[in-house]
């Protein structure tokens, strides 16, 4: 999931310096059930640029760089606080730095013309699904660099509130898809109606759980675990070798629960009759 985010700020970067923090397209954001936005909060207080922490809403920070007409250098070092609802989680390899990938959060924005990506915050250390998962809202700091094109790294979480999303029974996911495939496919992919092109596919994010069938280690490091269904359907996560060594592998029989990006053997994704998710992370909290 997190890997389709970093390959658009990749491309941004190189193409026209955007400041975009990466998301993966087609994220649920929701409060208590997936596929519905939270409702409109209270008009935040303006940004207090001499307070210590300096609080914002995602919003606030995604446009602070232009209120302060990208003159940023006096914030080099000081504290930034957030508090946002979490719209995904995952793996953002960070094209400063490719041999420290970090653990990520995308803190949920309202979508307008104006706001193409969620708010995405990189946490090094401790893997962050750990303490916290989609849905629920966490209040993070981090330091600015200064720059115009600063980014939340570093993270640390203040606190967190609030429940997760709810997670698909594998086996029900299995049921529904073995009955109407293609409904499945257009409850978790999106795709104008006018477009051809694949890339503009959005994928949404969910949370699977289920009894574990297999799982496996490849030599790269990549992970793929399959769940029982009962059905004559595969449903599977795989996990990518930059995470290989921050996760332990289940063991056969298992309740495990993930968090990644839908796929289905349907839309290019995996092969045969299966469906589930890739770009995977651990999704332990309940």
């Amino acid at each position: 999931m997190f890997r389709q985010a970093f390959f658009l700020l990749l491309m941004c970067f190189v193409s026209v310096g955007c400041s975009g923090e990466g998301k993966p397209s087609g994220t649920e954001s929701a409060k208590g059930e997936q596929g519905s936005e939270p409702s409109a909060a209270a008009e935040p207080k303006p940004v207090d640029y001499e307070a210590d922490p300096i609080v914002m809403t995602p919003m606030q920070w995604k446009e602070h760089e232009n209120k302060l007409k990208y003159k940023t250098e006096h914030l080099k070092g000081r504290t930034i606080r957030i508090t946002g609802e979490v719209s995904d989680m995952g793996i953002n390899m960070g094209y400063y730095d490719e041999k420290k990938p970090a653990t990520a959060l995308d803190l949920y924005l309202p979508k307008d013309e104006n706001t193409v990506n969620d708010v995405s915050c990189e946490f090094f250390g401790p893997p962050v699904w750990r303490s916290v998962g989609p849905g629920q809202t966490v209040t993070v700091e981090f330091k600015h660099s200064g720059e115009f094109s600063a980014r939340p790294v570093d993270c640390k979480i203040v606190s967190v509130e609030g429940k997760p999303f709810p997670v698909v029974q594998a086996s029900e996911l299995a049921a529904e898809f073995a009955k109407d495939s293609e409904a499945v496919d257009k409850k978790y992919i999106h795709k104008p109606e006018n477009s051809d092109s694949d890339f503009d596919v959005e994928r949404k994010s969910l949370g699977i759980v289920g009894k574990v069938k297999e799982a496996n280690k490849s030599d790269s490091g990549s992970v793929k675990i399959l769940f029982e269904t009962g059905q004559d359907v595969t449903v599977e996560a795989e996990m990518y070798y930059y995470i290989g060594d921050k996760v332990e592998l289940p063991a056969v029989g298992d309740e495990y629960r993930v968090w990644g990006t839908y796929q289905s053997s349907g839309n290019q994704g995996f092969g045969g009759k299966s469906l589930g998710v890739s770009d995977a992370v651990p999704f332990p909290v309940k």
